[in-house]
């Protein structure tokens, strides 16, 4: 971090601050200030600069109520002696003549060379406080003193005769004579009696009470609080004859201690009072939140015993030199309450006084701006770090790799130009949709070190997303020198990859590119991109060397995106139609929309060339759309043309179409125009029922409005009969592929078993591509319900369907 910005966060940090601040320069003349400074000093931060502490206006006191003088100034002290001066108790006056109580710290500022350059002074507000505990002092004062000194009023009582004698000092305090201790016990508070009964009893059995301050509704008819006393003075035998005592009105003494006490339970700050005797004498209400204790426990009771945790530690040194006349101010962590506490610590007549707060947070606050400060170049290491890594893997990302590849291009020489190994796992997509993303990360992070552990150091290995990763050769001395590699990189992924107690293979495919004259970094990873689609064309888990045939190949198939874009654009895009016929009838029952691509250039191009560029760039979702429109425009024509009303009309859907979240409300939609739901059917392959996760549920939802569902390829992808069970399936269509071999004998036990397991599940059997007379015989022996094929009827434009080819 540079030093502007360090006074910049310094700065940012002081005017944040609660606490007041003035900065000082080396002659003690303010040069700076916060908010909280100017407000407590009541003095603009304006006219604070200049000031110093010779300036006539603060009329300093010392925590005796002495003058302090400018030299004893804490910032003069430190400006002085060079160290930090800290809990000095001092007040200053306002400008508007208020006089303000402060705790101040004074703390030198020196510069990189260890110069002393100023001071920065720290001080928080105890007016409150203060003008409480010395309020409660005084009250407290003036009550004992009075106990000693006041006049008070006599009485006696003659147990035997049960005679009352009270003079007029009891006269004057109660209002008028009374004639009894039963008539004085009329007096008493209800609240208070019982506990004056009780002590009436104790001096009747000989024992000498104690002072006792209870309330009273005298005679006049106010409310006092009186201080009784009585001892036996007279015995006959072992029992009591006569009691004398004194009573002493100390109603306005009680309520000023009340209103000190409630000053101080009003006050912010946690305060108590223990005696000399380390019990607690008093705790005002902060305290008793804080310390999570009533009052009514901490009273009387030792503070050693009731917070025996705080035993030897800070506290109690701390405690002892209060008690020993010194003032104290520290910071201490009590492990009984999990809290740093700012504690200030003085002695008082009797005992010590003790103010304290939870900083816990604050101090939290300041260790982490002190940790932020010290850390600032090892934030910005890991903020680069973390510009140009991959989160998961620990890996260059594709922003490092794309910045290595374009130094390395530039640094091309006779030794070799980089090449590119651009990496792809097989089935990954299906292991973290079936097993959810925490296991696959795990074999994202496995595939990573497998990678690192294969190349030598100087080969760059980068993870661009996903399950795709890069490794960059800085100097390929050939294309077999690259070939070498990645035949060890494939290997690296020939072991399984154990997540948990379960075991995944999966392998790998690999698109290899050299840098050729001219190149970027940007169509290196494109033709590394390109290799590896035509590697994974021809099976998976194998490599592809880019060359001119995979460029020609890249250049056609964007070409071909761009044509599909346009077609799509102008609504260009035909259906054809199809017929499916009942296998027992002979009946028309159906059809299915297939997408038929009119190229102007190429003629019509069959579907197995556009639908998978269609899935790979996304157009595969207008393309569907497409599709649905046409379905429901033609819908009627169709089941005119092929003589059956009830005809459902199948139309295709992808994987990406099921994982739109729109899309079932769409397809309800066009469903709700028909004059049945049933009328239209939807079909998935079994393939993308087993790599959609959510596919089960669309199409559950498209199914309870009547839709009628079709699984289509069935025995080419990886279904199981739990996904199966779940899936609301009409039809099962068997793949041309078990068609073909239907005339050997061998052939149909496969079919057969797909038949029957439809039938299982409540499911239609269709078998496609019917081609000869012979493999429709066997599906209808076989228990077919449905077929289709070029046997039957080609697919056609909506205006050459043909009725039924069975008869």
């Amino acid at each position: 971090m540079q030093r502007a910005d360090e006074k910049d966060l310094f700065r940012s940090c002081i005017m944040a601050m609660g606490s007041g601040v003035l900065i000082q320069d080396a002659d003690g003349a303010i040069v700076d200030s916060n908010e909280a400074a100017a407000s407590l000093l009541g003095i603009s931060r304006h006219d604070l600069v200049g000031l110093t502490a010779v300036h006539p206006g603060w009329a300093a006191l010392r925590d005796d109520h002495s003058d302090l003088p400018a030299e004893e100034f804490p910032s003069s002290v430190a400006l002085d002696t060079g160290a930090p001066v800290r809990g000095v108790v001092m007040a200053a006056h306002t400008p508007a003549g208020e006089r303000r109580w402060f705790v101040v710290d004074a703390l030198p500022l020196r510069d990189r060379s260890g110069a002393l350059q100023g001071v920065a002074t720290l001080f928080d507000d105890i007016t409150a406080q203060r003008l409480a505990e010395e309020e409660l002092a005084l009250a407290q004062t003036r009550l004992r003193q009075t106990r000693e000194a006041a006049a008070v009023g006599l009485w006696e009582w003659d147990l035997r005769t049960d005679e009352l004698w009270h003079d007029e000092g009891v006269t004057a305090i109660v209002g008028g004579r009374v004639e009894s201790i039963a008539h004085w016990l009329t007096l008493v508070h209800p609240g208070d009696r019982p506990r004056m009964e009780k002590e009436v009893e104790a001096v009747l059995s000989g024992q000498h009470t104690q002072e006792v301050h209870y309330r009273a509704r005298v005679l006049d008819g106010t409310e006092r609080v009186l201080l009784q006393r009585a001892v036996v003075v007279e015995w006959e035998g072992e029992r009591p004859a006569r009691l004398a005592g004194t009573t002493v009105d100390s109603t306005a003494l009680v309520r000023a201690t009340e209103r000190a006490e409630h000053l101080l339970d009003c006050m912010t700050d946690a305060y108590f009072v223990v005696s000399p005797q380390w019990q607690f004498e008093y705790v005002n209400r902060e305290a008793e939140r804080v310390l999570a204790r009533t009052r009514s426990e901490m009273v009387g009771s030792s503070i050693w015993e009731l917070f025996a945790d705080a035993q030897g530690t800070e506290f109690q040194r701390q405690y002892e030199r209060a008690m020993a006349g010194v003032t104290v101010e520290f910071e201490a962590y009590y492990v009984g309450l999990d809290c740093w506490f700012e504690v200030r610590a003085h002695p008082v007549s009797d005992g010590i006084a003790v103010y304290f707060r939870d900083v816990t947070e604050r101090r939290a606050s300041a260790l982490e701006r002190e940790r932020l400060l010290l850390s600032a170049e090892v934030a910005k290491r890991e903020l680069a770090h973390a510009a140009t890594h991959d989160g998961l893997t620990g890996l260059p990302n594709r922003s490092a790799a794309t910045e290595w590849l374009g130094a390395e291009l530039a640094d091309a020489s006779d030794s070799g130009d980089p090449a590119v190994l651009f990496i792809d796992l097989d089935r990954f997509k299906l292991v973290n949709d079936a097993h959810g993303h925490a296991e696959g990360d795990l074999i994202l992070i496995e595939a990573g070190r497998r990678l690192s552990r294969s190349v030598p150091p100087e080969v760059m290995i980068a993870r661009l997303g996903g399950d795709e990763f890069v490794v960059g050769i800085p100097r390929c001395r050939s294309l077999q020198h690259a070939r070498g590699l990645a035949e060890e990189l494939l290997k690296a992924f020939q072991e399984p990859f154990a997540v948990g107690d379960r075991r995944f293979v999966v392998t790998a495919t690999i698109g290899i590119a050299l840098a050729a004259p001219g190149a970027t970094s940007l169509t290196l990873l494109s033709d590394a991109d390109a290799a590896l689609y035509r590697a994974k064309d021809q099976g998976r888990n194998r490599y592809g060397v880019f060359d001119d045939e995979v460029r020609d190949r890249m250049v056609a198939r964007l070409h071909m995106e761009a044509d599909l874009r346009e077609v799509l654009d102008r609504r260009e895009l035909l259906a054809y139609y199809q017929p499916v016929f009942s296998a027992a009838t002979g009946e028309a029952v159906g059809a299915e929309a297939l997408a038929r691509w009119p190229h102007p250039e190429l003629g019509f191009m069959p579907p197995d060339r556009f639908i998978p560029v269609a899935e790979e760039t996304g157009l595969i979702i207008p393309l569907g759309e497409t599709m649905l429109d046409h379905a429901m425009r033609d819908h009627d024509e169709v089941r005119e043309r092929l003589g059956a009303d009830g005809a459902t009309l199948w139309v295709n859907v992808s994987a990406r179409q099921l994982d739109d979240p729109a899309f079932a409300s769409r397809v309800l939609a066009r469903a709700a125009t028909l004059s049945h739901p049933g009328l239209l059917g939807i079909e998935i392959t079994e393939r993308v029922l087993a790599s959609t996760p959510g596919a089960a549920d669309v199409l559950a939802q498209i199914a309870a409005a009547g839709v009628r569902i079709a699984i289509d390829d069935f025995g080419t992808g990886y279904s199981s009969f739990a996904r199966l069970a779940r899936c609301p399936v009409d039809t099962i269509k068997i793949d041309r592929s078990f068609i073909e071999p239907l005339t050997a004998t061998s052939g149909q036990p496969l079919v057969a078993a797909i038949i029957e397991l439809a039938h299982a599940i409540g499911a239609d059997a269709c078998g496609e591509g019917v081609e000869t007379s012979e493999q429709l015989d066997v599906l209808v022996d076989l228990g077919v319900d449905t077929v289709s094929g070029y046997l039957l009827a080609r697919p056609a434009p909506l205006d050459q369907i043909g009725r039924s080819a069975l008869g």
